[in-house]
């Protein structure tokens, strides 16, 4: 069936050595529009200087794209790895100078920045050093977050459009839009969409983490240490909020089960709070640990699936 939306141009900014990237937000963009686009009304359109600008003579490379897609865009999300960009007359690079102009016309800036691994062999150092000065130049002003892999940048990119969405859908029926579900009912979906971003990110940081607390050197160890024990702990926090924001809007069973990872979450990591003394690699206590922790990722994949499948309760 039809359905009306509000079409947001997502201008996706960046030098060249992120191609792969690139492909990332735009498939996170359409994505969005699949899970949000009819529900809420509100739609992104990716905008790419090498399928959308068209060849000009007379303008300098980056006029072009500016008079073309930068002026006309609503949002700009960029990335950067190791290199910065070719500079031009306004600013260090043409990227740069896209950010800029985005944020001196107070328009939204989603920015992150590759921490892979590159081949220092190939990498232009001079380059490295230009992308660090504009990190560190824009530190302070929170415009920017960080990722290790395709796969974390997707999550985080899920995570922040679908906060991002909650904000416009916010605007929209504070300017009287008549969305097909009730506002209460809207927050949920958005609510529920960020429940499974937020269990994505965990088991992908988990994955992460349990590989380095297993990799440390020594043959004894302080649980309390592990970057394991830290996401738990963490953890506990995060499903009593999500229990809390979702309780009487979903079925009674999804917002309980997200309680009880809250309380799991919470008696592994007590049983172990105290225990700062170094146990052995071998040792029961760390198999314990390590069997429990397992078990907690499990109950946390089950229970996305549960919320997943839970039906509103919202009028």
């Amino acid at each position: 069936m039809p359905f009306t939306a509000t079409v947001y141009k997502v201008l996706i900014a960046s030098p060249g050595d992120v191609a792969s990237q690139r492909l990332v937000i735009r498939d996170a963009l359409n994505s969005s529009n699949s899970v949000f686009g009819e529900s809420q009304g509100i739609m992104f359109l990716p905008v790419m200087w090498e399928v959308d600008a068209v060849p000009a003579v007379r303008q300098r490379a980056q006029e072009i794209i500016n008079q073309q897609l930068v002026q006309s865009a609503d949002m700009l999300i960029g990335t950067f790895w190791t290199r910065f960009g070719t500079p031009t007359l306004e600013a260090g690079s043409g990227t740069e100078e896209e950010i800029r102009q985005f944020i001196a016309s107070d328009r939204p800036v989603m920015l992150y920045f590759s921490t892979a691994e590159a081949n220092l062999r190939t990498v232009n150092l001079q380059e490295y050093s230009r992308v660090e000065a504009f990190r560190k130049s824009i530190q302070g002003k929170g415009l920017y977050d960080e990722y290790g892999s395709d796969e974390e940048l997707r999550a985080k990119l899920t995570d922040d459009l679908s906060r991002t969405i909650q904000q416009l859908t916010k605007k929209h029926q504070g300017q009287g839009d008549d969305n097909s579900l009730s506002a209460v009912a809207s927050t949920t979906m958005l609510t529920k969409e960020e429940f499974r971003s937020y269990t994505d990110t965990y088991e992908l940081n988990w994955n992460v983490a349990k590989a380095r607390d297993e990799a440390i050197e020594p043959a004894t160890v302080a649980i309390p240490t592990f970057e394991t024990y830290g996401l738990i702990q963490k953890a506990e926090a995060s499903f009593h909020d999500f229990a809390h924001r979702m309780n009487g809007t979903i079925e009674a069973v999804a917002t309980q089960s997200i309680s009880n990872l809250g309380n799991r979450a919470w008696e592994i990591a007590n049983n172990m709070r105290y225990r700062r003394e170094a146990v052995a690699k071998d040792s029961e206590v760390l198999r314990d640990y390590w069997s429990n922790a397992e078990d907690f990722l499990t109950r946390v994949r089950t229970v996305r699936g549960i919320v997943a499948r839970s039906m509103l309760t919202a009028p």
